[in-house]
């Protein structure tokens, strides 16, 4: 497959190796991906998060009555440009071949800029599977580009940077922020207007928004370890005076429920004390939370003392687990497996993601657990469970890489069947000891584990990402580019079925097709059209390009 063409002035002032980097990415684009679309932020920002589905039919009325371009640019403007922009770029109005989604994004700007930080409230247009021109999308992607997909709908200005936002499902319009103080702060963003939180700043005399609510107790700051339960209007967080606070929303929360209609919450108060508070349990700064995905009670942490920790709020007094040199260096991250929840995943400063199966509390060491994956060259910055596949996790890191694995054969059968002897105690749950039958998931990785290497970020360091709970194969990643490309570039993107899927169901479609004689049996969307061999030319170039990306896995 010939190389897409770079767009003029895409790689202007970039360094050779950058550029080398993005052209095999963009390369392998057509073959690896099923759909990405790119965007170039003049901020940096630490955080992205999907928010609620957002009705077809309403923002389709929208988008054709004003095409809107991300930046601030004149309406006249935004649809100039956007009728003539490529066809992979321009927001497809067909309710077929689109789902709109509600982000979380963030602005930092540089201090003494005379510029506001801020919560992006914006929409995403996302092509559905099968639906993309692959080839037509890389021949588009831009290192420093602005994808038309995309919306702002609300600007909140923030008190200081935001260094972490979490939604809470059990109220997907309402988030959670940390930055560079003691407090947490709590958003209701349907009660805030539109994209004038930062143009009316002198209006209202340099003056951030106020939050919706302020969570206190910390007594040191608490930057980077927060998280939002599941199944209850909960908020945990962590800082650097080593704690790790709980707070319960529903003691703040008036009348209103929560869902998707994005109905404005009534809050009773506006500051809030902590439910429980786990004081002792770590040495140094806590850098991770998770909670239980089924269990509001019950959450988990990783600190700079290399420790993970399974807490209870019954009894915080003491750790249900506690995992001493669970890393050789910082523990960084951690997460919980939602279809299976006895295992815990966590990455470290060491460059090691591993995996812990909670039902072996008493065994459980750095050299005891289930699995672990050693292909990062740099720390490891946030790892996550995909969202309906117990075997498959994904974690990014400060070598620019996000790695999607697949836990093998022998590390899913390598879990305990004791219950560990810690939820035995007077008014501990003990969590679900039943794993799903590992032989439902036939493996698709690598002998190392990897079943797929995302490499299309420009800097050094991917710091967050998240697979979408709606479409679980699909992520939004965001790196921070201020030491290389300025800002931050967020992309969101697919994982192309041909790898996602089994040989077996590859193999039947590829049959299909070709008993068909190139017709529209067996592909549908916009790759259904390929006649049969297209379709097999593609399955030998994806692998060629996996075994390729692998090579190349240290430079991207």
């Amino acid at each position: 497959m010939a190389p897409p063409p770079s767009p003029a002035g895409d790689n202007a002032g970039l360094s050779a190796e950058t550029r080398s980097r993005w052209n095999r990415f963009r390369n392998a684009v057509p073959v690896m991906y099923d759909t990405i679309l790119s965007h170039n932020l003049a901020w940096p920002c630490l955080s992205c998060r999907f928010g609620d589905l957002v009705a077809e039919d309403t923002e389709r009325q929208r988008r054709t009555s004003h095409v809107h371009e991300m930046s601030a640019a004149a309406p006249a403007a935004a649809a100039a440009a956007a009728a003539a922009a490529p066809a992979a770029q321009r927001a497809d109005l067909s309710p077929n071949t689109l789902s709109y989604r509600r982000i979380y994004l963030s602005e930092q700007v540089t201090e003494g800029c005379g510029l506001p930080n801020t919560i992006l409230v914006a929409t995403a247009a996302v092509p559905k599977a099968r639906t993309s021109d692959t080839v037509e999308c890389a021949s588009t992607l831009q290192l420093r580009g602005k994808c038309r997909s995309l919306r702002v709908e609300k600007t909140i200005v923030h008190p200081g940077e935001v260094n972490r936002i979490r939604e809470l499902p059990t109220h997907p319009h309402v988030v959670a922020t940390q930055t560079d103080v003691k407090e947490v702060y709590v958003w209701d963003t349907a009660a805030f207007g539109g994209l004038q939180g930062a143009a009316d700043l002198d209006a209202r005399g340099g003056k951030p928004d106020v939050p919706t609510l302020t969570l206190a107790g910390h007594t040191d700051v608490a930057q980077f370890a927060l998280a939002a339960s599941p199944t209850a209007p909960r908020v945990a967080s962590g800082g650097q005076d080593a704690a790790v606070l709980v707070w319960n929303l529903e003691d703040a929360l008036g009348s209103a429920g929560g869902g998707a209609g994005g109905a404005a919450a009534a809050f009773s108060t506006t500051t809030l004390q902590p439910m429980a508070s786990f004081c002792g349990l770590h040495k140094k700064t806590v850098e991770d939370v998770v909670f239980h995905p089924k269990d509001a009670k019950l959450l988990a942490s990783v600190a700079d003392d290399r420790a993970m920790c399974v807490l209870d709020v019954r009894n915080p007094r003491c750790a249900a687990i506690h995992v001493k040199g669970a890393h050789n260096d910082d523990a960084q991250c951690i997460d919980w497996c939602t279809v299976d929840d006895t295992k815990i995943a966590t990455g470290g400063a060491d460059g090691v993601v591993k995996v812990f199966d909670i039902r072996m509390a008493g065994l459980m060491s750095a050299a005891n657990c289930v699995a672990q994956f050693k292909k990062h060259t740099a720390s490891v910055l946030r790892v996550s469970w995909h969202p309906t596949d117990p075997c498959v996790l994904a974690s990014s890191g400060e070598d620019g890489l996000l790695y999607v694995w697949e836990m093998s054969e022998k590390q899913r059968q390598n879990g305990g069947s004791q219950m560990p002897s810690a939820f035995q105690q007077q008014g501990a749950a003990s969590p679900s000891v039943e794993a799903p039958a590992p032989a439902t998931y036939p493996s698709r990785a690598n002998s190392s584990g990897v079943l797929f290497c995302h490499a299309g970020h420009p800097s050094d360091e991917v710091v967050d990402f998240q697979f979408d709970p709606n479409d679980p194969w699909t992520v939004m990643s965001m790196s921070n580019d201020s030491g290389a490309n300025g800002g931050s570039t967020m992309q969101i993107w697919r994982i192309s079925d041909l790898i996602t899927r089994t040989d077996a169901e590859v193999e039947a479609e590829l049959d299909q097709l070709v008993a068909n004689d190139g017709g529209g049996g067996g592909g549908g969307g916009g790759r259904g059209d390929d006649d049969g061999e297209e379709e097999e030319e593609e399955e030998e170039e994806e692998d060629s390009s996996e075994d390729d990306m692998d090579e190349d896995e240290e430079d991207g």
